[in-house]
């Protein structure tokens, strides 16, 4: 978050909506914690499927 204000003073982090694969270091309930207390949306990704 440090790193984004100083990129973008001006942006709010309920703003930010997060977009990342559903790898298994990015599902681990610690990630997602903190991604929650940090303010961040998170945009679902559907499961991958061979169809």
């Amino acid at each position: 978050m440090n790193a984004l204000r100083k990129k973008r003073p001006t942006i709010d982090a309920s703003a930010v909506i997060l977009h990342h694969d559903n790898a298994p270091a990015h599902r681990a309930q610690s990630t997602e914690l903190e991604i929650d207390v940090i303010g961040f949306q998170r945009l679902s990704h559907p499961p991958y499927s061979p169809d």
